[in-house]
């Protein structure tokens, strides 16, 4: 089952661009995806694995329904690459002028360092809003299934740390990946100005 959804999920990426905002019962209901029967089947919620978010809380995916949620993988001791995608999540939560509809979601890779107190206090050190902002942590098999899905690759180094591909992806409210940031060097502008149009797809 969880090989035909990691499938399923992967072929949705080559799908990402879309005009307008899909309607969607899910608009409405934010705490559990069982009221709405109409989730795709490329939806990440239907991955049904138990995370702890920085506050030690459970956490599955599909408590983020109801909402676009930008994603990354990310681990707390990256001395480069994380913090450029910080940077560019920063950008994005700034120009949409800290939106309440739009959510944060930070993936660690690093399930042996990142503990929910060390998310916690990465947190407080990038001075993430907690309403909006969540970062979970969980085991490697975990961490596998959801980077497979999202379309991360990572490896370990001999130092403890990690080689990984390094992207934003954004989600819709129904847990399908719509857009995707690659790379280091993009420009957040392109994320920002689909993200607007979906938010507000009757404005020109």
């Amino acid at each position: 089952m969880k090989i035909k959804l990691i499938m399923l999920a992967m072929c949705c990426m080559s799908v990402l661009a879309q005009e307008s905002k899909p309607a969607s019962c899910c608009q409405s209901h934010k705490a559990e995806v069982a009221v709405c029967p109409e989730l795709p089947g490329t939806s990440i919620f239907h991955l049904k694995t138990t995370w702890k978010d920085q506050d030690n809380q459970d956490f599955t995916l599909s408590q983020l329904a109801g909402n676009p949620t930008l994603v990354a993988m990310i681990f707390t001791h990256c001395p480069d690459a994380c913090p450029r995608i910080m940077a560019d999540l920063g950008i994005i939560d700034k120009a949409l002028e800290a939106n309440d509809n739009v959510r944060y979601l930070l993936v660690s890779m690093d399930p042996k360092r990142d503990t929910p107190a060390v998310l916690k206090d990465f947190a407080k050190r990038w001075n993430l809003d907690m309403r909006r902002w969540t970062l979970i942590t969980s085991d490697q098999a975990k961490v596998l299934e959801i980077a497979a899905v999202l379309g991360v690759k990572y490896q370990s180094t001999a130092d403890g740390d990690f080689n990984h591909s390094n992207q934003i992806a954004l989600i819709d409210d129904t847990g399908v990946i719509i857009h995707k940031q690659l790379g280091l060097s993009s420009d957040p502008a392109e994320t920002i100005s689909f993200l607007r149009k979906w938010l507000n797809p009757n404005q020109l």
